[in-house]
């Protein structure tokens, strides 16, 4: 007989953790606008009109949709779109030695649900039927492939770098990118192939503009579309770019350090509180440190760019880093070759 008590236990943490994940976000995001203010000045009324305040008012409307929408879709895509963010959140190790969906972090699984859950989200919106509502999901559906694609690519490329140094299983997985071993054996071209792919990463996450930061949906689009369908499109927004940061940071976040030190329980279990929390208070500077430079940077290089050459500044910079990691990658299996 299967007890049902660890199974209860087991998703009321991922409730727990994902509750997590949202407050993080929601300090991240109010963190960022106050940074913001008070960088551009003046600062008065720093608390005024904050973006994640007028996010939470939906909760207060009764369901709105226009009279043209699809009823089914407009109400229950929204759902399922965050919905689909529990698997890949459960799968990545965070704050833990293990997952909560002990699946060895599947990449193909994870990406899978990432392109299923903005599927979700282009379709409640497209669904409106409204001509705000298919720009919308143009928009979403162009930002998504631009940060689905070269996740792939770096995905792929990291694994053809794990197959060179040895790293034996499934290179497709989180665990090998937990692993401080391989990174070791990575010379410069491999190092600058990751920055460059963190930078396009971090570049293409979700935002309206830079003074809204991740919040979805807050410039006045869709202004027929009110009430809980809403707010569960705003937090799939929110949340969303906060699980490619959490991918981002766990691969290079020195686990090890915290789980090797302190002995005994009382120790391991301070040391691994610590860890948790340098991790989160990591997150929080991911998002309103090096995500808004990384905005900025690629806004001026658009800027300065001729319009025709634009649209390449993705795939040059994909291509580029591919290339790079792909050199290290035959540079290291040549040396064990000779060796």
């Amino acid at each position: 007989m299967i007890s049902i008590f660890p199974v209860v236990v087991k998703y009321l943490f991922i409730w727990l953790m994902t509750c997590v994940l949202l407050s993080a976000a929601l300090i991240s995001e109010v963190a960022y606008t106050l940074l913001l203010r008070i960088i551009r000045g003046p600062r008065k009324n720093l608390l005024k009109n904050i973006p994640v305040i007028r996010m939470l008012t939906p909760f207060a409307h009764k369901t709105l949709l226009p009279e043209s929408s699809c009823k089914i879709a407009a109400l229950f895509c929204p759902v399922a779109a965050f919905a689909l963010l529990f698997p890949i959140y459960a799968s990545i190790p965070v704050g833990t030695g293990v997952p909560i969906i002990d699946n060895g972090g599947d990449l193909i699984q994870i990406m899978s649900c990432v392109l299923l859950s903005s599927a979700f989200a282009i379709i409640s919106v497209s669904s409106l039927g409204t001509n705000s509502g298919k720009m919308v999901a143009a928009w979403l559906m162009k930002d998504t492939m631009a940060l689905f694609l070269p996740l792939m690519a770096c995905f792929a490329s990291m694994a053809s770098y794990f197959v060179s140094v040895g790293v034996t299983g499934d290179t497709f997985s989180l665990n090998p990118f937990t692993l401080a071993v391989p990174f070791n054996s990575m010379d410069a071209p491999g190092i600058i192939g990751v920055v460059v792919f963190i930078f396009v990463i971090f570049s293409q996450l979700q935002h309206n503009d830079i003074e809204t930061g991740c919040i979805l949906l807050d410039d006045g689009e869709l202004p027929d579309y009110r009430g809980l369908q809403r707010v569960f499109l705003q937090f799939w927004g929110l949340a969303m770019p906060y699980i490619i940061i959490l991918l981002t940071a766990h691969i290079f976040f020195p686990w090890s350090f915290f789980s090797n030190s302190g002995h005994g329980t009382v120790e391991s279990f301070i040391f691994g509180l610590l860890g948790f929390i340098s991790f989160w208070l990591m997150i929080v500077f991911l998002r309103v440190v090096v995500v808004t430079l990384c905005w900025k940077i690629m806004a001026v290089v658009q800027k300065y760019l001729p319009d025709k050459m634009t649209p390449w500044i993705l795939p040059a910079l994909t291509i580029t880093a591919m290339l790079l990691i792909y050199y290290d990658s035959i540079k290291v299996s040549a040396e064990l070759i000779a060796f």
